[in-house]
């Protein structure tokens, strides 16, 4: 396991790529509503400063 899954230095966590790989073949996520730019897992997300919990989600298949 990786030790930053076991540490709380910080609350930035990312999805192993090939566990969002394996979900998406099923689900077609397209939308990322808690990301980083350098961690999001669809081409649209949301990063802490746009607030995802503010903006709207309908129509679209959310990874979280």
């Amino acid at each position: 396991m990786d030790k930053v899954l076991f540490s709380s230095a910080n609350d930035v966590w990312a999805t192993p790529q090939d566990l969002f790989d394996e979900l998406n073949r099923e689900f077609n996520f397209n939308l990322d509503p808690c990301a980083l730019p350098e961690n999001a897992k669809c081409e649209k997300y949301f990063t802490p400063a746009i607030n995802g919990l503010l903006q709207c989600w309908g129509g679209v298949h959310c990874f979280l």
